[in-house]
């Protein structure tokens, strides 16, 4: 796989902005705990985030680890 062609992966993409997404989430939960009382003393935005965050690496990891190993290379 060339090395500019990892940033066509859709997964690769797609994991950016889960881990994005997820960090962001984090972040939130940690600072305000908006919904801690109507769900009974769990905080859903930090453990959504934790989950959108673990999502995001996987799909990070697929294509990375493909890239490294070289099975995308095209025979000639």
């Amino acid at each position: 796989m060339k090395r500019s062609s990892i940033w066509l992966d859709l997964r690769f993409l797609t994991g950016v902005l889960f881990v994005i997404y997820g960090v962001l989430l984090m972040v939130y939960g940690l600072l305000f705990h908006p919904q801690t009382k109507t769900l009974n003393g769990w905080n859903i935005d930090w453990w959504w985030g934790i989950a959108t965050f673990a999502f995001g690496v996987v799909f990070l990891a697929i294509p990375l680890w493909r890239w490294r190993s070289g099975k995308n290379q095209r025979s000639s």
